[in-house]
């Protein structure tokens, strides 16, 4: 039998707002989102690993930040 398992990071959207983005220089809606790790097995979440982290994404260019 194959087991998959390994970590990935989920992110959920808090709230967007209107601000220049550092990548793309333009002012655009960013969001700010909450980052996780997860441990999963056969790509279902499991349990959260470590601290969640909050940062900044630009919604056209995808540039993120912290």
């Amino acid at each position: 039998m194959i087991l998959f398992f390994g970590t990935r990071v989920r992110t959920r959207v808090l709230d967007s707002q209107t601000g220049r983005c550092p990548y793309c220089g333009q002012l655009r809606t960013c969001e700010r989102v909450a980052l996780r790790s997860w441990f999963h097995v056969f790509w279902i979440p499991i349990f959260p690993i470590g601290r969640g982290q909050e940062a900044q994404r630009c919604t056209v260019c995808r540039g993120e930040w912290r």
